[in-house]
């Protein structure tokens, strides 16, 4: 009975979702209308009107293209980061506790400062990718080191006994068990990674991005504008978080450990 309920349960969140939305759209629309300036509140049908004409801008396109890329870059060099220094942490103490401080002070330092030195340091183009690195790190080190840590400890002694190759271990039984966390940890990183990136970009001003875009709007007071950009990496990152979320489906074992 409970399966037959689920399906029904979803289409009742998911009108309860829209309803919302829907809610939301005309309070906001009330609101334009009650205070009647478009530089605080815009209305619906103005931003609207700002986002057709941003995206039919070949300036946005590229900029839009560009901070994907950056995006992108960051994400999977931190990943890949991850993956080589968090599994050697997950697998012996000493190196997690080595890397400790490192973790901490990445966890620690403000923001603002970081985009700040990296302008010193790499200039406006080189910042966004070096701040989200830094920024998103921590984040999934520390989801890979509790999954690993998480193992059970029966099945690597196990393995040990057996001597099973240890990229067939890290293939077959590792990275399926760390799987879960490491996806957990890839869609929070992701959301943030989006922020940063637009927040280097509005900062350091490189020659091309969405954060520079989001610069030129915000300079000629036009709110609608910088609402439509906003609505626009909303979408972008909720699609990049559903690519994230059925990455692992392919990697042997996932699927087991969801059932």
């Amino acid at each position: 009975m409970m399966p037959s309920t689920m399906p029904r349960n979803r289409k009742k969140y998911r009108y309860i979702a829209w309803a919302a939305a829907i809610l939301l759209l005309l309070l906001w629309e009330l609101a334009a209308h009650l205070v009647q300036r478009e530089i605080l509140i815009p209305r619906i049908s103005r931003i609207v009107e700002e986002a057709y004409r941003l995206m039919v801008s070949p300036e946005m396109l590229a900029a839009i293209g560009i901070t994907l890329g950056r995006i992108f870059l960051s994400f999977f060099l931190c990943l890949i980061l991850t993956l080589v220094v968090g599994i050697p942490a997950g697998l012996w103490k000493p190196i997690e506790m080595a890397l400790k401080p490192i973790e901490t002070m990445a966890r620690s330092v403000p923001t603002m400062g970081v985009i700040l030195l990296a302008i010193i340091w790499l200039g406006s183009e080189g910042t966004p990718v070096f701040v989200s690195l830094l920024i998103i790190f921590p984040i999934l080190y520390r989801s890979l080191v509790e999954g690993m840590n998480s193992i059970d400890v029966k099945m690597v002694v196990f393995h040990r006994i057996h001597q099973v190759p240890f990229f067939k271990r890290l293939r077959c039984f590792y990275l399926p068990s760390i799987l879960p966390f490491l996806r957990a940890g890839s869609v929070t990183s992701l959301g943030l990674c989006f922020k940063v990136i637009i927040a280097a970009e509005v900062l350091s001003q490189p020659q091309y991005g969405i954060g520079t875009i989001f610069q030129i709007e915000r300079s000629r007071l036009n709110t609608a504008g910088v609402m439509a950009l906003c609505i626009l990496l909303i979408a972008l990152a909720a699609l990049f978080e559903s690519f994230v979320q059925r990455t692992g489906n392919g990697i042997p074992g996932s699927k087991q450990r969801r059932s």
